[in-house]
């Protein structure tokens, strides 16, 4: 049997799995077997620097690379640069508060997912594809150092990038709008960083600093949708729509559902007796309580719809479930919405139109016909007067008419009219 050494307590195989091997000037290699059997190699600079200290570095697991931190070492000890000062510099920056770090600690505060009236944020899922940029162009930049340099830089990047969208990159350009989300994500992480500051070097032991960087002048202008459709405009789109695209434009118009609540509504959303559409639970996007009107032009439609399911092979079950599908009875795609109608927009000439205007569109008829803002509100599920107002875009004839002022309303007549010459 072999003797154990009494200094190692048999610990002499072990140590004897361990090598230390000098592969050049100033380069050596150690290596060691690890509890799984596996080697475990990495390279080592072993140096007497211009200050007399004797300095053994860890350089890289990767030979090449190793040489080539080396060379750069030997340049710097040649220079006499003070590698302790490096080294803690080093070690300060990769313990310092960036945005990387920050965003985890950042998500847990409850003012992430509150707006603040109280309200919880419409999107949360929305906040964190804002988020992914910002970490990916500015994720190892520190708190304490975000300049409007780097606000300048961010903005251009992302206006020369195109729409990440299903894991690929598209050919639609990032627009002024979305880079202005971002921007807006980012001012709102700094300034929950700045608030719990003291409260994260109480509580967590995590100390930072925050940069005071001023976004004033570096947000892209809100870009405002003025977009209701003309009636003239009406009048030539919807002939040229295919039967089920005419019924949702014609809908949304009367109603003021969205795109995304129209194609999930069902038919227990529908108070035939009371004449309104309540989307259950409210809107998607906004989660805030609408209460559509059933208008008679709705009605007319929904009852087609009605006629044509009963005497479908879908039957019963396609009558329970969503109002708007497909012939074959599956839901229909937003996607496949907005092609359908960007052809009958480009077949009659109707330029910079969306399915969204629609909403635009039935607030401004309604303040045509006169309806309260309250209600008006609550019909297309608004939350504030800011939000109606940017819906609703009166023209100079709509104030005339509405006022009586002008010679086409209310038997005003020129005067040539009135002395029988005109």
């Amino acid at each position: 049997m072999e003797k154990k050494n009494k200094k190692t307590g048999g610990q002499r195989d072990a140590r004897n799995e361990n090598s230390f091997q000098r592969i050049e000037t100033h380069l050596y290699k150690s290596s060691h077997r690890m509890n799984n059997g596996q080697w475990s190699v990495y390279y080592l600079a072993v140096f007497k620097d211009w200050t007399g200290k004797n300095r053994r570095i860890r350089l890289s697991a990767d030979l090449k690379t190793a040489r080539i931190l080396l060379k750069d070492l030997e340049v710097k000890n040649d220079k006499k640069v003070d590698l302790d000062a490096e080294k803690k510099a080093k070690q300060q920056r990769e313990n310092a508060m960036t945005i990387a770090k920050w965003m985890p600690l950042c998500e847990q505060l409850p003012e992430m997912h509150t707006k603040k009236n109280g309200q919880p944020r419409r999107s949360l899922d929305r906040d964190n594809q804002l988020y992914a940029h910002i970490i990916r162009l500015m994720g190892n930049k520190q708190l304490a150092e975000i300049s409007r340099v780097d606000l300048e830089a961010y903005k251009k990047t992302r206006g020369s990038e195109t729409l990440f969208r299903c894991g690929k990159w598209t050919k639609v350009p990032v627009s002024s709008g979305t880079i202005r989300n971002e921007l807006a994500a980012l001012r709102r992480v700094l300034n929950l960083a700045r608030l719990h500051k003291t409260e994260m070097a109480e509580k967590n032991g995590i100390v930072y600093q925050v940069s005071d960087v001023s976004f004033e002048g570096i947000l892209p202008n809100a870009h405002t949708r003025e977009r209701p459709l003309k009636a003239s405009e009406k009048k030539t789109l919807l002939p040229a729509c295919a039967p089920w695209l005419r019924r949702l434009l014609i809908v949304a118009i009367e109603t003021c559902l969205s795109r995304g609540d129209l194609l999930r509504l069902t038919w227990d959303d529908i108070d035939w007796d009371e004449g309104v559409i309540v989307p259950h639970g409210g809107r998607k996007k906004t989660h805030v309580r609408q209460v559509a009107p059933l208008t008679e032009t709705v009605r007319t439609i929904l009852e087609e719809i009605k006629q044509e399911l009963k005497h479908s092979k879908i039957g019963k079950l396609a009558i329970t479930g969503l109002v708007f599908i497909r012939d074959d009875g599956r839901p229909i795609s937003g996607n496949a919405v907005t092609k359908a109608l960007h052809k009958a927009c480009k077949r009659t000439k109707v330029r910079d139109f969306r399915f969204h205007d629609t909403r635009h569109t039935a607030k401004t008829e309604w303040a045509r016909k006169g309806i309260p803002v309250e209600a008006a509100m609550l019909a297309a599920g608004h939350s504030s007067v800011q939000m109606h107002q940017a819906y609703v875009h009166l023209q100079k004839s709509d104030i005339a008419k509405a006022f009586g002022t002008s010679k086409f309303y209310n038997g005003f007549k020129t005067e040539s009219e009135a002395s029988g010459n005109g």
